[in-house]
């Protein structure tokens, strides 16, 4: 059974200032990452760290992020677990962590989020090392470890698409 580290509010905090330093300013408004931890706070939300080693081998993980321009991006928490609701129903298995796509000071918060809200850990790691500015620039391609499926959603999850596969998925 895994260790599972509890994060308190500071950290949380500290951890939207780490992302956004180590993002070198991608990876979203820092502000937004606040926010996501006041609500999480708010709703009394626990937020559980797991190291990478302790995740199965035969783990499925989900990677998380939102995507569009940082100056006009929103963020809805209700959508985002919707989101990946669909992509546990197209699975057929439910997550058994989440892991942040990438480092920034929101993206890192947003799979926190669903991470807290979907009651399943969140990896210490991320898909990348920094943030980057398209989906397949990921870490786990050079392992052959396939992009697809993946579920992309619009902001409230009005339209959600299911991406069975991709060319570097093949």
């Amino acid at each position: 059974c895994a260790q599972l580290k509890k994060l308190s509010r500071q950290d949380l905090m500290d951890l939207v200032d780490g992302a956004a330093v180590f993002s070198a300013g991608g990876g979203g408004d820092p502000e937004m990452g606040y926010e996501i931890v006041d609500r999480l706070v708010e709703d009394g939300r626990v937020v559980n760290l797991v190291d990478p080693d302790e995740v199965p081998d035969d783990a499925l993980v989900v990677n998380f992020a939102c995507v569009g321009a940082t100056t006009s991006v929103g963020y809805d928490s209700g959508a985002a677990v919707k989101t990946v609701q669909t992509l546990e129903q197209y699975v057929r298995q439910k997550f058994y962590a989440a892991i942040p796509v990438e480092l920034g000071g929101f993206n890192t918060l947003a799979a926190v989020d669903v991470a807290a809200r979907r009651g399943i850990p969140v990896v210490d790691a991320d898909g990348a090392g920094r943030a980057v500015p398209e989906v397949h620039l990921k870490v786990y391609t050079i392992d052959n470890i396939p992009l697809a499926p993946m579920v992309v959603a619009d902001l409230h999850a009005q339209n959600v698409v299911i991406v069975k596969e991709t060319q570097d998925s093949k």
